[in-house]
């Protein structure tokens, strides 16, 4: 099942922790929406160089313990660790249409808690007119 569902993009919110030793420095692959979040130590965080007006940049990003980083765009980004290391935690957003799932799963959940049935189009019928005379 968690084949087929990794198969259809359907991928729930991840968890991961990263420890870099004094000086070090890793380079990841993170999509859109992920957030680094520095639980102890400083990292510096560069993302990929960018062209502004004839002028090759490469922004980047102080975390301190405590400080946290939302990434705009999916791109591969350096960490690198300050003397004293680093730990972070990067946490990776849920696939939109898994939200939707769990969106759907849930009013199904409430309205069956409410009592109330869900109907399909093929289960409606339509209304019978009776004739007075």
């Amino acid at each position: 099942m968690r084949t087929l569902l990794s198969r259809l993009f359907i991928t729930p919110p991840t968890q991961r922790a990263v420890d870099l030793p004094p000086h070090a420095s890793l380079q990841l692959h993170v999509t859109t929406g992920t957030q680094l979040v520095c639980v102890a130590g400083g990292v510096l965080v560069q993302m990929p160089a960018t062209w502004l007006a004839e002028t090759l940049l490469t922004p980047s990003q102080l975390l301190d313990e405590g400080c946290d980083f939302l990434l705009s765009q999916t791109s591969h980004i350096t960490l690198r660790a300050g003397r004293s290391g680093a730990r972070l935690q990067l946490l990776k957003p849920a696939s939109r249409l898994f939200l939707l799932v769990e969106a759907s799963l849930a009013a199904a959940r409430t309205m069956r808690a409410l009592g109330l049935k869900l109907r399909s189009y093929k289960t409606r019928r339509a209304p019978v007119h009776t004739q007075t005379q």
